[in-house]
Parts: C-alpha cells; sequence; structure tokens
C-alpha cells in the first residue's frame, strides 16, 4: 500500500515538473495561439519548416494561419507566420519614434506578397479602403524601430524572433511568387505570453514607457525583400480581440478582389 502511494505521488510531482516545464518552454501557449485562429477560419499548421537561405538548412517556425477565399479559378489568400515567445519572466520593450513614421502607401505595399499581392495592394491603395480605422494597414502613431528583452541574459531574444518569423514569412510567400491565379500577402507575428512595453521620447525628449497589448515594428531590415520589413506584434490577453477585429478586415479587404480581378489582368 505504501508504495503504491509513494508512486501515486512521484507521478503527480513528475507531471507537474512536466507541466511546469512545458509552460516555461511556451508549447501551451503556441496550442491556444492555434486555436483562436482557428476558431475563427483559419486553417492552421503546426510546425512547419522553410529553407533558411542564409545558411540553406531547414528551419522550423511555430504556426502558420491561413484563411483564403475563391472567386471562380482565383484566390486571395492571406496568412500569418506566427513566432510565439513565453517572456512571463522577461518583458519584451520596443523602441518607438515617430521619425519612423512610413507613407501611408509605403506602410501598405512594403508586405511580403507574391506577384499578384503585389498588384492587390497597390489597387487597394487607390480603392475606397478606410486605412484609418485599419488594424493591419494604418500607420502607428509610434512605429517601433527595435526591440530587446528586459532582464535575464537573452536581450537578443526579440532580435531572434524577428529574423526567424520575417525569413519565414518570405518562404512561406516564395512558394506562391509567380502563381498568377493566387493573390497571397503573407504577414509575419510574434505573439507574447507575457508583458510587452514601449519606450519612447515625448515632446519634452523625456523617456516614456507604457504597457502595449499590440503594436507594429518597422524594421529596416530587408529580409522580405523590401526596404522594410513590417512585423506585427501582441500579448496573448489581447490576441483574441485582434484576431476577431482582422477576420472582420479581411472580410472587408476580400470585397475589392471582385473589383482587382475586373481591373486587372492576372493572365501570365
Amino acid at each position: 500500500m505504501r508504495y503504491r502511494w509513494r508512486q501515486l505521488l512521484i507521478t503527480i510531482t513528475m507531471e507537474k515538473k512536466i507541466s511546469e516545464w512545458l509552460e516555461e518552454q511556451g508549447y501551451p501557449l503556441e496550442m491556444r495561439v492555434a486555436r483562436i485562429f482557428s476558431q475563427h477560419g483559419f486553417h492552421v499548421i503546426h510546425s512547419p519548416y522553410f529553407v533558411d537561405t542564409d545558411t540553406d538548412t531547414y528551419r522550423e517556425t511555430d504556426l502558420i494561419a491561413v484563411i483564403e477565399k475563391n472567386y471562380g479559378n482565383f484566390t486571395f489568400r492571406t496568412t500569418f507566420v506566427i513566432e510565439c515567445k513565453n517572456n512571463l519572466k522577461y518583458p519584451w520593450v520596443g523602441f518607438g519614434s515617430k521619425e519612423t513614421r512610413l507613407s501611408k502607401k509605403a506602410f501598405l505595399v512594403q508586405r511580403c506578397s507574391n506577384v499578384q499581392g503585389n498588384r492587390f495592394l497597390e489597387v487597394l491603395f487607390e480603392s475606397k479602403f478606410n486605412f484609418d480605422n485599419s488594424i493591419l494597414f494604418k500607420v502607428p502613431d509610434i512605429p517601433i524601430y527595435n526591440m530587446a528583452q528586459a532582464f535575464g541574459s537573452n536581450s537578443d531574444a526579440p532580435y531572434s524572433a524577428m529574423s526567424s518569423v520575417s525569413k519565414a514569412t518570405l518562404a512561406q510567400i516564395k512558394k506562391a511568387y509567380h502563381y498568377m491565379y493566387i493573390c497571397e500577402i503573407a504577414m509575419p507575428l510574434i505573439v507574447l505570453g507575457g508583458k510587452f512595453f514601449i519606450s519612447y521620447l515625448n515632446e519634452n525628449s523625456e523617456s516614456e514607457l507604457k504597457d502595449c497589448p499590440s503594436s507594429t515594428i518597422i524594421w529596416r531590415n530587408p529580409l522580405v525583400g523590401m526596404p522594410h520589413t513590417i512585423i506585427n506584434i501582441c500579448t496573448f490577453n489581447n490576441l483574441l480581440e485582434l484576431v476577431k477585429k482582422i477576420k472582420s478586415e479581411i472580410e472587408e479587404i476580400q470585397s475589392a478582389t471582385k473589383f482587382y480581378l475586373e481591373n486587372t489582368p492576372y493572365s501570365s
């Protein structure tokens, strides 16, 4: 009897340790993020691999979430390439500056997209789409130009995440780059399990720090083949609300596809 109780205690202790380890590694965070996207109509792929062109080796990213709509033989596809980081112990800080702003058009068209996606974004800019209310394409008031991890020894963790998710996004778009019957726009997204703050200077050149549930990074690193790599970042606590708004916005953008098809040749 004592042996059974001892074995039960060992099992309970082991399960607790494994659960704690899983949370620290961020695996449950990935699953929770995947579930939110899946529940809102996205097709989710776990742990996809891509070729890192810098090292010519296969690497893994966390998630890909895809939503698409067909118009005859033409497909409009929006893809999110997602890195999940469980930073509960070590908050991330984004460094923001109003001087980092891009024009509305540059912020829209400098996205990782295939040939048709790039043409579509050009047409979308000329349309009646309301960019001032956009979640994906409104230029943020204080764009982020770089990030760092507070505390801990791995202050470069944000840089690694930005690099990895950007390379994975470019690899994703290359699969359909020249397909004339697919319009694909791929967006890198970093989801944090912990806190995210933005640091910037106010009008008096004093340092300000504020809790930031979501924001946009305008990174001067052309990893996706554009002058800037534009990356969305949000905390998990804000993800559900964000995905709901993104889904609604994608449906609004898709409504412009008919106009695009009528006014843009898409045969090679």
